[in-house]
């Protein structure tokens, strides 16, 4: 499935500026192509799954020394006015440039979306083909 990204008109499009003004209100707050797009904080099943998740990653990258593994909420800078919150992602050795303050500049080696049953297509579409541009 490739969904098609949203485009508005740049002097509507949202930056990364912008969004670190947003309130730290357990909302997940994310730009697709300077569209904003809110989520309620995750369920206790889904950060069940993220947890397991993130065991198994850090057991076999960080041990391994290939690099660091974080969770959200943690920003993903892909432009200026594309920003993603991945569930769990890996930023490998080589790449640990990206790794700065307050965010990740740049696209990470491996990011793992768990599937929200209330946006199911949002993970499946929007973020998928938002990760495949970057």
């Amino acid at each position: 499935m490739n969904a098609s990204l949203p485009s508005l008109p740049p002097a509507q499009r949202l930056t990364y500026a912008q969004l670190r003004e947003f309130p730290e209100d357990g909302r997940l707050y994310e730009l697709v192509e300077g569209d904003l797009h809110v989520s309620p904080s995750p369920s206790t099943r889904h950060q069940r799954v993220v947890q397991r998740i993130l065991r198994i990653l850090e057991d076999h990258v960080e041990r391994r020394g290939l690099g660091e593994v974080f969770v959200a909420p943690l920003d993903v800078v892909l432009a200026d006015i594309s920003v993603a919150e991945p569930d769990v992602l890996v930023v490998l050795r080589g790449g640990r440039a990206r790794v700065a303050e307050p965010c990740i500049e740049g696209p990470p080696d491996l990011v793992v979306e768990v599937l929200s049953p209330s946006r199911p297509a949002y993970d499946r579409e929007v973020k998928r083909s938002l990760y495949a541009r970057y």
